[in-house]
């Protein structure tokens, strides 16, 4: 394998964070009364960024919208926060971890849950901005 600087080494850590975040928002009534109404699962994703630099990750919920967890990247590795206070933020500098958070809870009649982060590169340049909701 060619390496070109860190190339090699940032490609690899790119593709790990993109298989844990891998999940893609899911959605799933979880009660049983057959879709009509009742709490739904949510398990939601944003990341990974292609950037590197200032990153503020944020989870939000609308509603009857619950987070019971979100987990996100940092240098140090992956930060749980379980049951955040919503609305939640953090700001951190990321200069090896590629930005990416996910989070777990439920929404229900009209609720949502709402993970993202916004990137802010240390070389200068556009932000990279990622979110992904669950509804229901």
């Amino acid at each position: 394998m060619l390496r070109i600087g860190g190339f090699r080494r940032r490609a690899t850590v790119t593709g790990l964070v993109a298989a844990a975040f891998l999940v893609a928002s899911a959605c799933g009534d979880d009660d049983d009364n057959g879709g009509n109404g009742g709490d739904t699962s949510c398990s939601v994703s944003a990341g990974p960024s292609s950037l590197l630099g200032s990153v503020t990750y944020t989870a939000t919920a609308t509603g009857n919208g619950t987070l019971t967890q979100v987990r996100y990247t940092t240098d140090a590795g992956e930060i749980p926060v379980n049951s955040p206070t919503l609305p939640w933020s953090a700001t951190v500098t990321n200069t090896t971890a590629f930005a990416a958070i996910s989070g777990t809870g439920s929404a229900s009649n009209g609720g949502s849950v709402t993970v993202g982060f916004t990137v802010t590169p240390a070389g200068g340049g556009a932000a990279e901005t990622d979110s992904q909701t669950c509804s229901h």
